[in-house]
């Protein structure tokens, strides 16, 4: 595909596959009767290097309301510029700017069959209002319509794409939280959502240990585009795990759980000496701190959420979890969830997203499987099968005391987030019942979930 030469500064228009591409109710669409309007101002992030375009319109007594409002509210208008271009004024929407790559656009805006340049007063005027709304924007103050940050992803992943010479129209978004994911019928991109984060490239790395019983993808290629890091894999079909649980037979299930502390098992059978030096020890996600822990409970007490009683309980449960210092550290993934499985043809094919995969003990894993495959409304059979294949897992009592601390603990920040920002009655809350639970269950460290 070819390229159009376009030169920031000056004003051109856009081509209707771009907007399929983008698929944004928030653009200003090319007309439905096929032609060319409006038309859009070139600029350039330098930061970034993508070119940006600014929607263009003449009227101008309807924005010039527009812009009196902000003035009189906010002391000023950045989303809307008005001014002279080829002796008539215009008015610039930097409230509908978006990202493209040159190869959307179409042709130039010539007037007397040549192109016509903003003059640079104007130039100057409009930049300094886009520098200032895309930093407003990346700190979460939104004043521009279109949701350029996910658009500038969009416009990065189909760069990557094209520069490794996969097709990037038959690419989709597949969802993805601190990464955005785009599959194609043969690879699949994640490309990070925040600038200088090094967690895929030491996912890449570390991958290189795994075991192949673990089912990761093979690695085409890594790249850091305008200061996001990107890995580019042979995509592994499949579906999400998460996708076909629920319907899922006992007899299927149980096979699956089986299958899921397999690759466990392989991924803790890596040498940590392999990857000491590009994982951590801790992440965000299991970082614990002894005194806080138990200060939060007996806040609990005095609080009367929960009994004395109950308060012995947890600081029993806490003080044996802390204790457990000399457990052996293997590599974790740190977060089995059925959201990273993949399942293909009635079987967990393959673990994905290691980005923040943790040295720590193996129970981490072991207590968020058991999360995975234990519900309240299992079947009884079903839920003894269950109970048997871990039982291996929490045959020594240092197991057991890492493991009910991990079910303490993960429940009890979700306990803090309630607390922070409270939603109905606390007997509602779903982790405060499991807390609640789990001082019933103290004694014999059930796996069970609770039934509320």
């Amino acid at each position: 595909m070819d390229n159009f030469d376009a030169k920031p500064g000056y004003v051109y228009h856009i081509k209707d596959s771009y907007f399929e591409v983008a698929n944004d109710d928030k653009l200003m669409r090319n007309r439905e009767d096929g032609s060319y309007r409006p038309t859009y101002y070139c600029l350039k992030d330098e930061k970034t290097g993508l070119l940006w375009v600014i929607p263009m319109s003449r009227r101008v007594k309807k924005y010039k309301g527009f812009m009196q409002k902000d003035v009189e509210r906010y002391g000023r208008c950045l989303k809307i510029v008005i001014g002279e271009y080829a002796g008539v004024d215009a008015v610039f929407l930097l409230q509908n700017m978006f990202p493209v790559l040159p190869e959307y656009i179409d042709h130039a805006h010539v007037i007397n069959q040549n192109p016509v340049p903003v003059n640079t007063r104007l130039q100057a005027i409009i930049g300094r209002n886009f520098r200032e709304l895309l930093r407003l924007h990346r700190r979460g103050i939104r004043i521009v319509f279109t949701d350029i940050l996910r658009l500038e992803k969009v416009i990065l992943a189909h760069q990557i794409l094209t520069q490794n010479s996969v097709d990037p129209t038959t690419a989709k978004r597949a969802g993805g939280w601190t990464n955005h994911v785009y599959l194609t019928p043969t690879h699949a991109l994640r490309l990070s959502t925040t600038k200088n984060n090094t967690q895929l490239h030491r996912e890449a790395a570390r991958a290189k240990s795994l075991p192949p019983s673990v089912g990761y993808p093979k690695t085409i290629a890594t790249g850091t585009t305008c200061g996001f890091e990107w890995t580019l894999s042979e995509r592994i079909h499949g579906v999400p795990l998460s996708g076909v649980w629920d319907t899922l037979p006992p007899a299927a299930r149980v096979k699956a759980v089986k299958q899921i502390l397999a690759i466990a098992t392989a991924v803790h059978s890596v040498p940590v000496g392999e990857i000491e030096s590009i994982t951590l020890r801790t992440a965000w996600y299991c970082t614990f701190d002894k005194a806080a822990s138990l200060a939060d409970f007996e806040r609990y007490v005095a609080l009367k959420l929960f009994t004395a009683d109950e308060g012995v309980i947890f600081r029993g449960i806490l003080e044996r979890f802390y204790s457990q210092n000399q457990a052996e550290p293997v590599l974790c993934h740190g977060d089995i969830t059925t959201d990273n499985l993949l399942w293909h043809d009635g079987n967990v094919v393959s673990l994905l997203d290691f980005e923040h995969s943790v040295i720590a003990p193996r129970m981490l894993d072991i207590h968020s499987i058991i999360n995975l495959a234990l519900s309240p409304d299992d079947e009884p059979g079903y839920a003894a099968e269950i109970k048997t294949l871990f039982a291996p897992y929490l045959s020594r009592r240092s197991d057991v005391d890492l493991f009910m601390g991990y079910r303490v603990l993960f429940r009890q920040r979700f306990f803090e987030f309630f607390l922070a920002e409270p939603k109905g009655d606390v007997q509602d809350c779903e982790a405060y019942r499991y807390l609640k639970y789990l001082t019933l269950s103290a004694a014999t460290a059930s796996v069970s979930p609770p039934k509320y």
